[in-house]
């Protein structure tokens, strides 16, 4: 895969943090939907701190987000890749936007292929010092999220409308030309009639999202929109991903007590949600399990599960009512479902694990 990013090795001097981060590639050790080796076609880093855990956590976090399998404990074969498939002609490659010792921030490039192959972009950034994945809420405030949300929105909106303008002239001048092409008018058009809809104009306005996601570099936080235009929609968007840049110090403002900790070194708040990041635990005190779960609207929780010796993922659904967390295995059909029915205390879940017998179950970040 041709790729504008270069990957490599970094091996940085944690001055903050007091910790050598070192990031090594490694090809993925798994197969695609045509039984094909993957191999170097699919990168992935390979973090080693002097805190094994925290390592393990970064490591883990990365291969279950981004290819549904646990990670390697050596920088060779991720655990349960047997079991994961890839799609025939998917490939990825990474770059690293920031590693000083508080924050490991990567950059990663998937190609895949449906009526023509494209390359998508998403973006994984850590607190060093815990192993955190970080996500929006971490970092912003209710009110600093939606501000920010709208700032994107605005931006989109103007930048589409832009497009807009640019592309009614060139119609404009084209209709002129006694010499004009169908095809070029046609394709001008079509350009017009997208762009006006990801404006919110147009006879089928499209709703113009102010969601982004976040790169965090060393000086800034760039936030990046998809574009409005989808897959087949391509190659008539001519606007594509917007990225609007903010100082660390212009975002104060927005950040949670633990986003300044974090991003500006003031105070030593912490976050201790169990959603969103990896929970290690034991059933029956001998058996090892991973989780990671997520709040979806309402009271819906998902999932996924892995039997540490197995690592193959198993889904999760359930339902959070207060601090009572009741979660259901994926089962083959006409067999019944195990149960996790767990209490959220503190930084941690507790209960009881129901399948042919029970087992106490303890889970913990």
């Amino acid at each position: 895969m041709k790729s504008i990013f270069a990957l490599f090795l970094v091996v940085a001097c944690a001055a903050q943090a007091g910790q050598a981060v070192s990031v090594q590639p490694r090809p993925f050790e798994g197969r695609n939907e045509r039984g094909e080796a993957v191999g170097d076609a699919v990168k992935m880093p390979h973090i080693t701190l002097p805190d094994r855990r925290v390592a393990a956590r970064i490591n883990d976090m990365l291969s279950i987000t981004l290819l549904g399998a646990l990670g390697p404990k050596d920088a060779g074969k991720a655990r349960g890749a047997e079991a994961v498939v890839l799609p025939g002609a998917f490939s990825q490659e990474y770059t690293i936007a920031r590693n000083d010792g508080r924050i490991l921030s990567f950059v990663f490039e998937q190609e895949g292929c449906g009526a023509y192959c494209e390359i998508y972009h998403s973006y994984s950034s850590f607190d060093v010092k815990t192993g955190r994945m970080l996500d929006d809420a971490d970092l912003f405030t209710e009110r600093g999220q939606a501000a920010l949300e709208r700032r994107m929105q605005g931006e989109r909106i103007g930048r589409y409308r832009g497009m807009l303008a640019s592309l009614q002239k060139d119609l404009k001048r084209l209709r002129k030309n006694r010499r004009r092409s169908v095809e070029a008018g046609d394709d001008l058009q079509g350009r017009i009639d997208l762009n006006s809809r990801c404006a919110g104009g147009g006879d089928d306005p499209e709703p113009v999202s102010g969601k982004f996601n976040v790169q965090l570099a060393y000086k800034t936080v760039n936030l990046i929109a998809e574009r409005c235009g989808n897959h087949a929609q391509r190659a008539l968007d001519d606007v594509g991903e917007v990225w609007i840049s903010i100082t660390y110090e212009n975002l104060r403002p927005h950040l949670t007590p633990y986003g300044k900790a974090l991003l500006l070194g003031e105070g030593d708040a912490r976050q201790d949600s169990l959603f969103g990041q990896l929970l290690r635990g034991k059933l029956g005190g001998t058996i090892g399990v991973t989780v990671l779960l997520a709040k979806d609207e309402g009271n819906a929780v998902g999932g996924t599960l892995f039997y540490d010796k197995v690592g193959q993922p198993i889904t999760l659904t359930g339902t959070l009512d207060g601090d009572a967390l009741v979660l259901a295995e994926a089962a083959p059909d006409g067999e019944a479902a195990p149960l996790w029915r767990l209490r959220m205390e503190a930084n941690r879940l507790h209960g009881k694990w129901v399948g042919k017998r029970e087992l106490r179950a303890e889970l913990a970040p």
